[in-house]
């Protein structure tokens, strides 16, 4: 008979508190210096809101994102004419979960302003694109195009896609961002809208209720389709409860707490609230964990690996730096899903004014 081999813990991180966007919050998990990335993760933050501070108009290419609310409401807006609120509405306070996911040009820049732009590449000061159509290669100069994404506030109100609060109060949630192989970082953008009833949940015994947004556990399944095979379950314990979760043997994954305290892993590691633990690599297909002396409430998050190159800056993540040239040369244009980019401004980004 086979033994089992369980996940351990291999590293545990804080996350601490961070100004982001125009005067949000956030405690960044993966995306930090001592956790860069995860492959296939890029980022997650838990964000903390409360008008007029939000996340204005800004661009992306590159990867998927997953925005998980657990309190308050959010809208979203973008220059394809997508606009939404997500969250519980003003009339259903009581509904506190909604997840909605979406693809490729629409989302925030993974920097602080502390940052130091956080993914330093070694730009030179041009650069030459060649692209169909053009007569000769272009040489663009870098320096004025950097200087519209990270010089004055009101030049990054001009871009492609804005995230505000929507209600007075605090808005809280977790957003995730999940690369995507090159063949489809070019796609154009798509929405997934998952209300918190729809979210499927598994209750493996009383006390503990999983809600599966991707991926799969005790048996029940999300209906949310991904690009790259991913799991995605959010679990709250009461206390003196234990559970095992599923994993995929191939999955690179971690644990991100959003409040109390368990023990995670074969080697039982304490995990505390806004702490990101990294499971092991060692081929491991469950994951253990309990509570002992308080209730418990985290998210495991897990997928494929991609293993092909990240290079990443700002809002564009591709897999080399003549890409990333190119992403700013399209914005720069107006052309290859930037179209209209330049005199765009969302109707969001001022409802708070």
């Amino acid at each position: 008979m086979a033994t089992k081999v369980t996940r351990t813990i291999v590293k545990s991180v804080l996350s601490r508190e961070q100004p982001e966007g125009a005067g949000a919050t956030v405690r960044r998990s993966i995306g930090r210096r001592e956790l860069r990335n995860l492959d296939p993760f890029l980022m997650l933050d838990e964000f903390s809101i409360s008008p007029p501070a939000g996340f204005p108009d800004h661009p992306h290419r590159g990867f998927e994102t997953v925005t998980y609310m657990l309190e308050g409401s959010m809208w979203h807006e973008d220059f394809k004419g997508h606009k939404g609120k997500i969250g519980p509405g003003f009339a259903q306070p009581s509904r506190k979960e909604k997840i909605w996911t979406a693809r490729t040009h629409d989302v925030r820049p993974p920097y602080s302003e502390n940052d130091d732009l956080n993914f330093p590449l070694h730009f030179p000061p041009a650069f030459t694109v060649t692209c169909n159509g053009c007569r000769q290669p272009e040489v663009i100069h870098i320096l004025p195009i950097l200087s519209r994404y990270y010089g004055a506030r009101d030049r990054l109100n001009r871009i492609l896609h804005s995230e505000m609060p929507g209600t007075r109060g605090l808005s809280r949630g977790l957003q995730l961002w999940v690369n995507l192989p090159a063949r489809h970082k070019m796609d154009e953008p798509n929405y997934q809208e998952l209300l918190d009833e729809n979210i499927p949940r598994a209750n493996p015994e009383e006390g503990v209720v999983i809600k599966v947004i991707a991926g799969e556990s005790y048996g029940v399944k999300s209906r949310v389709i991904t690009k790259n095979p991913t799991m995605y379950v959010d679990i709250k314990m009461a206390k003196g409860k234990k559970v095992e979760q599923i994993i995929p043997k191939s999955y690179a994954g971690f644990i991100y707490t959003l409040s109390g305290t368990a023990l995670f892993g074969g080697n039982h590691q304490k995990g505390e609230a806004h702490y990101t633990l990294v499971l092991s690599d060692n081929g491991g297909e469950t994951i253990p964990i309990e509570t002992t002396t308080s209730e418990a409430h985290f998210v495991i998050i897990a997928g494929e690996p991609i293993k092909e190159p990240i290079v990443q800056y700002g809002p564009f993540v591709m897999n080399t730096e003549q890409e990333i040239f190119s992403a700013m040369f399209d914005y720069e244009r107006g052309q290859n899903g930037f179209e209209g980019a330049s005199t765009w401004h969302s109707e969001i980004s001022t409802m708070w004014d």
